[in-house]
């Protein structure tokens, strides 16, 4: 297992023992001697944007789904994007992805500055100093049979082009590859055929990734060197 590092990916294995995290795909976006943090990328809910920015009275010309991040903070709002794209507050994780926590960003995106990807979320995922490392290597009270699956440094294009029902089954199938970059070509009968087994072996039945969390009332923005 190689160490958890900023813009890996942490993947639910199919006997996930955290039902809230039931195939879900995360981002880490820290990870130090002070706990990590994450977001989970395929967890989209039926919450737009605009539904929450009136509280702060701003009206985006595109509206987008809002994404539930994780359990920790629902009242915290925080923007996943491309690295090229910052503020003064923006925390970068590695050299494809940067997080940003301001309500300056929504003025960004009111004017049409918008990154070339990112993905809005309410809530994030945090461990304690220690926490996420012993659950990998499955240390008491934690087993390694029930712990996260990861897959190191996934493509950005890949990691927003993938529709979040099929995420999780991909990032499965590809962790089990040991792939380290993501890529792969869709076209390819090898991987329909895997595609379809891993299906079968995990989970016959339709994976349901939305999900019914209501953000929490008055939003605040969140600082990302704090572990929640």
């Amino acid at each position: 297992m190689h160490r958890i590092g900023k813009g890996d990916l942490l993947i639910a294995p199919p006997n996930m023992s955290d039902s809230r995290f039931d195939k879900s795909v995360l981002l880490v976006t820290r990870n130090t001697n002070q706990g990590s943090l994450a977001l989970c990328v395929n967890r989209p809910t039926s919450h737009s944007i605009n539904s929450v920015l009136k509280e702060i009275n701003i009206e985006l010309s595109q509206d987008f789904n809002l994404y539930w991040g994780g359990p920790v903070g629902l009242n915290t709002v925080w923007m996943l994007h491309n690295s090229d794209w910052k503020m003064d507050s923006t925390h970068r994780v590695n050299a494809d992805w940067s997080v940003t926590s301001n309500v300056g960003m929504f003025h960004h995106l009111a004017d049409n500055d918008y990154p070339e990807r990112f993905r809005i979320f309410f809530g994030q995922s945090s461990w304690g100093p220690g926490q996420l490392e012993g659950e990998l290597l499955g240390d008491p009270p934690w087993s390694s049979q029930q712990s996260w699956l990861t897959l190191k440094n996934p493509d950005p294009v890949w990691l927003l082009e993938t529709g979040t029902k099929e995420m999780w089954i991909e990032s499965t199938q590809l962790c089990g590859d040991g792939a380290g970059r993501i890529g792969r070509d869709r076209r390819d009968d090898n991987w329909t055929t895997a595609q379809g087994r891993i299906k079968l072996l995990l989970d016959t039945r339709e994976i349901a990734v939305e999900i019914e969390v209501q953000p929490a009332k008055g939003w605040r923005f969140g600082h990302h060197g704090t572990i929640a």
